[in-house]
């Protein structure tokens, strides 16, 4: 059996930078639901909800 520590420091990089990709892709549908919100507001148009849930199917 190997030695495999580099391995698993090689994996929790990736989990590290995925972890990372994934806050910054909260925070930027957050802003644009913010965004779609202020848009949308006061009409009987889609929600920005509803607008995001159409962008991201």
């Amino acid at each position: 059996m190997g030695d495999f520590t580099p391995h698993i420091q090689d994996l929790q990089r990736e989990i590290d930078y995925l972890e990372t990709e994934l806050e910054d892709t909260k925070r930027l549908l957050n802003e644009l639901y913010s965004k779609l919100n202020v848009i949308f507001k006061g009409t009987e148009t889609l929600s920005a909800k509803e607008v995001i849930k159409i962008w991201l199917a």
